[in-house]
């Protein structure tokens, strides 16, 4: 019997990185997930609010 896939991370993802003229505040977000099988699964839903800031805190400290 094959063993059920689960989540083993999610962490937030831009639905579709931003424009020149758009900031990471301004883009839709979603949910990268990390599953038991080693695939990737996007979903469009809000991310974790704590877990956004910090990645966009981070992501604006690059530039």
């Amino acid at each position: 019997m094959k063993d059920s896939v689960y989540v083993v991370r999610s962490v937030p993802y831009w639905v579709a990185p931003p424009e020149p003229h758009e900031t990471f505040r301004d883009i839709e977000w979603g949910v990268m997930e990390v599953l038991s099988d080693n695939t990737l699964r996007f979903v469009r839903k809000p991310p974790n609010k704590r877990d956004l800031e910090k990645l966009i805190q981070h992501l604006e400290s690059q530039c």
